[in-house]
């Protein structure tokens, strides 16, 4: 599982690198690794779950944003999200493209309203619908090809 992360956050990097970030291919693969590896926790493991969200977001903030502590706050915000879904839907492909909308969504319209709060820089509204397109076009496609390739597991 950490390597699988490792991959995820390399491939932010490198997909952010290879596409201008105003494109329509906006890549949030280290964030929607969530989702994937939700399904491999136990109920006894979900704060190991969440200690990995809270790392994972700290280090979205220090490396790719200009924001310390956002992601890490969003991106435990969204991995308590996606349990709570999780438990009212199976373990499918169509609750996978589910969850990953939500979590694209969500992520982006907290991103702009914090952003937008603190005064961080000024961010139009049609800025937020842009980016809600912009991010699911290669990120499903990230899903996709990972509901393929990793094992089925049942949230427990």
């Amino acid at each position: 599982m950490i390597l699988f992360l490792i991959i995820a956050f390399y491939l932010d990097g490198l997909l952010s690198n290879m596409f201008i970030v105003s494109s329509y291919l906006y890549p949030l693969c280290f964030l929607l690794s969530l989702v994937l590896i939700y399904p491999s926790f136990k109920k006894s493991e979900l704060s190991k779950y969440y200690l990995i969200s809270l790392i994972m977001g700290l280090l979205y903030d220090i490396v790719y944003t200009n924001t310390l502590f956002i992601n890490f706050i969003i991106f435990f915000l969204i991995a308590i999200l996606i349990k709570n879904i999780y438990n009212l839907v199976s373990n499918n492909y169509l609750s996978l493209i589910l969850i990953s909308f939500l979590v694209i969504v969500i992520y982006r319209t907290l991103t702009y309203l914090i952003l937008s709060i603190i005064n961080y820089k000024f961010l139009s509204i049609d800025l937020l619908f842009n980016s809600f397109y912009s991010s699911i076009i290669i990120n499903f496609i990230y899903i996709t090809i990972l509901y393929l390739l990793l094992p089925k597991k049942k949230p427990t």
